[in-house]
């Protein structure tokens, strides 16, 4: 069974367009029908290898200029180019069309790492790696805290306290990927093993171990 996804007034036009400055948009409004049922779905294929021909747009290359200078211009500001080992993917529990979401910049449509993701992925770090743990009682001051607390305290804050540091987003550098293609086909499976596999039954929760 499909379902359209598109109206008949757009659909010619959005799939005579040969190439896609927005991926965000095409993703969030570009399929063309819903198929359910088995053997896959060709809409679906077709808006994935649409997306992962998009390319740089030159309003995101000039953006993402005016973003390098500006963060050199600010005072006690530290950046740094790095590279992913693998494939990387944020934002799979988001709203969208398909049964995974995926992070994309609102108005260049480019993959990006948003800010408080990185401050969750340093947190997590400075506890599990670093043993850099956060205070056993929030209502102590600065100065009645040892001194890891102390600096646990000063980067990520409190519930009723802000940390003394700004993680901004991390954007993808225009040109980087092969291609300058940034998004590529992938398929990934997470299931719940116990869920599965025989004896009483066991819910997925939010601490499971992918």
């Amino acid at each position: 069974m499909a379902v359209q996804g598109l109206r008949n007034s757009i659909k010619g036009a959005v799939s005579s367009l040969k190439t896609v400055s927005h991926a965000g948009l095409l993703l969030d409004k570009g399929l063309e029908k819903q198929e359910t049922g088995t053997g896959g779905s060709e809409a679906r294929k077709s808006l994935f290898d649409r997306l992962c021909g998009t390319t740089s747009p030159e309003p995101y290359k000039l953006a993402f200029q005016r973003w390098q200078e500006a963060v050199q211009a600010m005072p006690n500001a530290a950046s740094q180019v790095m590279k992913a080992k693998g494939r990387l993917i944020v934002g799979l529990g988001g709203e969208g069309v398909l049964e995974t979401g995926l992070t994309l910049h609102h108005t260049y449509g480019m993959p990006f790492i948003p800010g408080s993701a990185l401050k969750g992925l340093s947190r997590h770090y400075a506890e599990q790696v670093l043993g850099i743990t956060a205070p056993k009682d929030s209502s102590k001051s600065l100065d009645q805290l040892s001194e890891p607390e102390k600096h646990h305290r000063v980067l990520f804050g409190t519930t009723d306290d802000a940390g003394y540091i700004t993680f901004m987003d991390a954007l993808y550098v225009p040109g980087s990927a092969p291609g300058d293609c940034p998004l590529v086909p992938d398929t990934i499976t997470t299931h719940h093993p116990n869920y599965y596999t025989g004896g009483a039954t066991q819910w997925p929760w939010d601490f499971d171990d992918p």
